[in-house]
């Protein structure tokens, strides 16, 4: 299965991403451009227990704003 059809699942917005796997779905950016999207607010990291996950939907959300800028 292609990145683009799982991102159209409709469970894509439920599941909660690795930083890695987010890197890795935002095209392969550097860790420090992962954590410079969180801190302006544009990619939401959320904690589970002491890690750090990304949700589809934040993903998403980060991906139509840059379409749009």
């Amino acid at each position: 299965m292609s990145d683009n059809t799982q991102q159209s699942s409709p469970d894509f917005d439920y599941r909660a991403f690795s930083i890695g796997e987010t890197r890795k779905l935002l095209g392969n950016i550097s860790r420090s451009h992962l954590y410079t999207l969180a801190t302006t607010g544009k990619l939401k990291l959320t904690k589970l227990g002491s890690r750090s996950v990304v949700t589809g939907r934040s993903i998403r959300q980060c991906l139509d704003a840059g379409r749009q800028a």
